[in-house]
């Protein structure tokens, strides 16, 4: 599990919606079941979504395989999770 640093999941950490990386064999329960334990929230809803993994030739003609993953999106009944706060001085 690693979480998504972008622009916009970090604007739906606002809105209660974090988004985690997780390797293609987890599931919804799962996920749910992991993001519970780690961090110890109510998880509400899941959505995820595949990103398969791809077989490209560099410039020297080498393959190279960059790995699928699985996008999660977790909604929270209750609590929030302290990685995506925006530190303010």
């Amino acid at each position: 599990m690693k979480p998504i640093y972008t622009e916009r999941s970090i604007n739906d950490a606002k809105k209660g919606v974090y988004t985690f990386a997780f390797p293609l064999i987890f599931n919804k329960a799962k996920i749910k079941k992991m993001v519970t334990e780690v961090f110890g929230v109510e998880v509400g809803e899941v959505k995820t979504t595949n990103y398969k993994t791809e077989v490209k030739r560099n410039a020297y003609g080498k393959k190279v395989t960059k790995r699928g993953f699985k996008k999660a999106f977790v909604t929270l009944k209750k609590g929030t999770i302290d990685l995506f706060e925006a530190k303010t001085k």
